[in-house]
């Protein structure tokens, strides 16, 4: 079981914030989103930056950030290897192949 901060923490165990901590996990903001960027990925199969998936989702880039460690921490996206030759160098992530099978049509 994942434990704060991998997931929605909570002060008192059997109590009201643990069952919104759970229920946050499957289906609050943050799962939300992370949903959305695995769809953004679909559809951008040489992969995307933070800020560019940002962007696309019309989101604060301080939204993004942490879902992309998540997913990337649940192996449902991976790092390209190459980074934008652009000013900002930012890593360029992708959907794997779990990822893949995850991510819905748009």
């Amino acid at each position: 079981m994942l434990t704060y901060p991998d997931a929605p923490g909570f002060k008192e165990k059997g109590g009201c914030s643990e069952e919104a901590a759970k229920l946050l996990a499957k289906k609050g903001r943050a799962a939300d989103l992370r949903q959305r960027c695995l769809n953004a990925l679909r559809i951008n199969p040489f992969g995307r930056t933070c800020n560019e998936l940002a962007g696309m989702l019309d989101e604060p880039v301080t939204s993004i950030r942490p879902r992309i460690s998540e997913l990337n921490k649940t192996d449902l996206i991976e790092k390209v290897g190459t980074r934008k030759l652009d000013e900002s160098h930012m890593a360029v992530w992708r959907l794997t192949d779990a990822g893949k099978g995850v991510a819905n049509e748009v």
